[in-house]
């Protein structure tokens, strides 16, 4: 049966039980956000909280309550969950920890909150999580977030990795359309948000951190009929990895076998690390046409740096030489001794128009991504007392050749390595971003993205 998360993701009311002035955290960004419904703050010491009237029991708010988030003990929470029940409160987010997590005494209280809500009442989100990120509903758990949408959904057994991964998004261009964190998911799991993702127009790509999941079988049916690509990075792969996702979330971590038949039985896909998940969320977001091949173009402008690419990004992608014609064409645009092949270096040619007749050429090429490498030193602000608007100049090549290559159906990548030239990495970063281009820290790292990208559409 399908869940309606309407007033979980986009609430008219929300409840919050604990409400103090030191739990600031919890009800400050839905002001920061401009929630547009309804505050209601419960607290058994506090009269009033940011302005906010407090009150003695959920039963004096005189309106019916969506959302209900709930920072009390961990002993009271049972009784706050009959209390929502009685009061008709669809979803109950759990913030609370010391839980299952912690001990045999926090399961038994798991397991007397399920008791209550077998008999209906609100779904239960956690404990132990922060809760729900949903820009158009103007929720959220941290007050900086950025109120705009974006295709990305980010589900998560972390509610600390969940916050970094959207301040991610928010330096590396992504944005979200819904994030969760679930906790210990003693109720509603990530099995039960996939569906409803999947059919979510907003969202595009779904990322994933999971620690363990109850049902392997159920999760493999699911992503099987998924239409959208579900990105994992696994927690817990490692002996002491699985102790840690113990007491974190009171997780099974489960056999790797699973893992790897869900891999091999599905589109799923899986990374290794948090830049890896940022890069797949970038690549989802921005491609625009789906890739023919795995038929890569290397630009760099430093000859050790095409051969140290050409190493790295040929274990993942293609690398294929160029046609005759290819060749024939690119020739016009260096000195008479230098013979263009894939990767293309390109000494002093940022500046100048020759490098968009090199995209020109790129163009019609049997390739379906380029990834251009810059240095972050190509913006310093030196440039300009050479040559007058040397560094506009600079960007505007680079945008028209991306440009060139969009109207062609091919997708432009764009590596800026970190370096000494920081704000000038940003400012050139940000221009991009701008424009369309995805930005990524190496070529191999554009190109491991590129994959994944290729893989699932193929």
């Amino acid at each position: 049966m399908d869940i309606d998360f309407t007033s979980l993701f986009k609430p008219k009311s929300i409840a919050f039980f604990g409400a103090k002035e030191s739990r600031a955290g919890l009800i400050l960004p839905y002001k920061e956000m401009n929630f547009p419904g309804k505050l209601f703050l419960l607290s058994d010491t506090e009269d009033e909280v940011f302005g906010l009237k407090c009150w003695k029991s959920v039963f004096d708010f005189p309106d019916a309550i969506d959302l209900a988030i709930i920072s009390l003990r961990n002993e009271d929470v049972p009784q706050a969950i009959k209390d929502c029940q009685k009061k008709g409160v669809k979803f109950a987010i759990i913030f609370t920890a010391g839980f299952g997590e912690k001990d045999r005494h926090g399961k038994d209280l798991e397991g007397k909150i399920l008791q209550i809500i077998k008999d209906g009442g609100p779904r239960i989100i956690g404990p132990n999580c922060m809760g729900v990120y949903c820009p158009e509903g103007r929720i959220g758990f941290v007050p900086d977030f950025p109120t705009e949408s974006g295709p990305v959904a980010f589900l998560s057994q972390s509610g600390g990795l969940a916050i970094e991964f959207i301040f991610d998004g928010m330096h590396r261009g992504f944005r979200f359309s819904k994030v969760v964190s679930i906790g210990n998911s003693i109720d509603l799991s990530i099995l039960d948000f996939l569906a409803y993702l999947d059919s979510d127009p907003q969202t595009k790509v779904i990322c994933i951190y999971i620690e363990g999941i109850g049902n392997g079988q159920k999760l493999t049916k699911i992503l099987k009929n998924m239409n959208k690509p579900v990105v994992f990075l696994k927690g817990g792969k490692t002996v002491i990895g699985k102790r840690a996702v113990k007491s974190h979330t009171g997780a099974l971590s489960g056999n790797l076998n699973i893992w790897n038949a869900i891999s091999n039985q599905t589109k799923a896909i899986f990374v290794e690390n948090l830049m890896e998940l940022q890069d797949c969320a970038l690549s989802f977001t921005y491609s625009q046409f789906i890739p023919r091949s795995k038929k890569v173009a290397l630009i760099n402008a430093s000859g050790g740096g095409s051969v140290l690419e050409t190493d790295a990004c040929s274990t993942v992608v293609e690398l294929p030489q160029f046609s005759t014609q290819v060749k024939k064409v690119l020739k016009k645009y260096y000195p008479a001794w230098v013979t263009p092949q894939n990767p293309l270096d390109l000494p002093a040619t940022y500046r100048k128009p020759r490098l968009i007749g090199i995209f020109e050429v790129l163009a019609t090429a049997d390739i379906d991504l380029v990834i251009l490498t810059i240095p972050a030193r190509v913006a310093d602000p030196y440039w300009d007392k050479i040559r007058e608007n040397n560094v506009q100049l600079y960007l505007n090549n680079v945008i028209k050749g991306g440009n060139i290559l969009k109207a062609h159906k091919k997708l432009f990548f764009i590596s800026i390595p970190p370096s000494y030239f920081y704000k000038e990495r940003e400012m050139l970063r940000n221009a991009f971003l701008q424009e369309g281009f995805p930005v990524f820290d190496s070529a191999y790292n554009a190109a491991k993205a590129f994959l994944k990208l290729y893989d699932f559409y193929k």
